[in-house]
This record gives structure tokens, C-alpha cells and sequence, in this order.
């Protein structure tokens, strides 16, 4: 008889020990950047509390690039145009008084 051997080993998946080592990752540098402001204060607290208000800015959290839009395929003309014509086809389909205008000319609105 040979005795089973346990290693302590447990079958995980790559995702859970990659998110392990993320999360302990993240927690080291939690830390440290708490030590090194805790440091800052202690030895000069104007300059701690300038880079605290630096990162608590409204402004330097997010900066707003221009909004770039394309160039508009329709002109103003064209587009009094298009509702001039959708006035008249309303008009045109409102003083008909038979329907068979009315099936030429549909409602869009």
C-alpha cells in the first residue's frame, strides 16, 4: 500500500490568482501612498496639504478636450427645403378630398 500524499494544492483558475495578486497589489500601493502622505504631513504639511488640494480639484480631475464634430451634410437651405416640402405635403394632403391623394402622399409626422 502506497499512501495518498496531499500537497495542499486546490485547483484555482488563473483569473482567481491573477485577481489575488491585482488585489494584493493594489492593497500594497494603498498603503504605501497612505505612509508616504502620512510622512509629507510630519515633515512639511504646506506642501501635504497643496497636493491634496491639487488632487482634489475639480479641474485637474478631469480636463475637457474640445468636442470635434464632423463637418454637417446639410446646409441650412436644404434643410428649410425638406420642411417647406413636408408643409406643403401636409397642406396638400389636409385640402384633398378624396383619398387618392392622400395614398400618393404619406404622413410623417
Amino acid at each position: 500500500e502506497t499512501p495518498k500524499v496531499t500537497l495542499g494544492l486546490s485547483n484555482m483558475t488563473l483569473q482567481a490568482v491573477e485577481d489575488r495578486n491585482r488585489q494584493d497589489e493594489e492593497d500594497r500601493r494603498r498603503k504605501d501612498d497612505e505612509r508616504k502622505l502620512k510622512r509629507l504631513k510630519q515633515d512639511n504639511l504646506p506642501e501635504a496639504i497643496e497636493m491634496i488640494n491639487k488632487l482634489n480639484d475639480p479641474d485637474q480631475r478631469r480636463r475637457r478636450t474640445a468636442l470635434n464634430l464632423p463637418a454637417p451634410q446639410l446646409n441650412d437651405e436644404e434643410l428649410e427645403a425638406i420642411v417647406k416640402m413636408g408643409a406643403d405635403a401636409a397642406a396638400l394632403s389636409a385640402s384633398s378630398a378624396d383619398g387618392s391623394t392622400a395614398g400618393l402622399v404619406q404622413s410623417y409626422g
